[in-house]
């Protein structure tokens, strides 16, 4: 019975874990008849939490990793679907570097030959020409 438990575990981890690396929705019907089916078998061996648990650690472990390999400019192929795994491998942290700041450029203002015609004050606002001097 117990091989049994540990093979539902590895169905669910696996089927989870193609849920999220290759971000499909839940509600597709093989994925949804899959997922029905496991949890069934599992209500039969006294294992519904466990397979559960295993189904929604998988699709977290594979949305990480569609993540990553986003990150990395890949597509996820289908041999990297990975064996059942027994315990979370935990990742050591990387330390936090400051980002790096470009020396400061200093920047000489444009300069200005004379004033532009838009900035002038319009004729039409001016003394007419006859009543000049």
């Amino acid at each position: 019975m117990k091989a049994g438990k540990e093979r539902l575990r590895r169905e669910a981890y696996r089927l989870g874990y193609t849920v999220g690396l290759y971000s499909h929705s839940e509600w597709m019907p093989w994925i949804e008849e899959r997922r029905r089916a496991l949890i069934m078998k599992a209500r039969s061996a006294g294992a519904e939490r466990i397979v559960k648990e295993e189904y929604e650690r998988g699709k977290r472990d594979g949305a990480e990793k569609r993540e990553s390999l986003i990150m990395k400019g890949l597509e996820p192929r289908e041999e990297e679907i990975p064996a059942f795994r027994t315990a979370p491998v935990i990742k050591p942290a990387k330390p936090w570097r400051a980002p790096r700041i470009p020396a400061k450029v200093i920047y000489s203002p444009p300069v200005l030959i004379g004033c532009p015609r838009m900035s002038r004050r319009p004729r039409l606002l001016g003394i007419p020409r006859f009543l000049r001097p």
